[in-house]
């Protein structure tokens, strides 16, 4: 059970990091600097998701709730 978790896990992240991977570099203004603290930003990003992705949706949510 935990392999699948592990491997669920690391699939969307990787997927995550080549998506924001690709939106970066899309970017043609980007100096070399600019470009590795993206792929730096992108990397972290891919690690954390599990925490930022629910507490960005609860947010929305209580916003969302907050407007109605």
């Amino acid at each position: 059970m935990n392999y699948c978790l592990i491997t669920v896990y690391a699939v969307i992240s990787l997927n995550f990091f080549a998506v924001l991977l690709n939106f970066s570099h899309k970017e043609c203004n980007l100096s070399k600097k600019q470009k590795l603290l993206s792929t730096i930003v992108a990397l972290v990003a891919a690690l954390l998701w599990p925490i930022t992705i629910p507490i960005s949706y609860l947010e929305l949510l209580q916003a969302k709730l907050e407007t109605t």
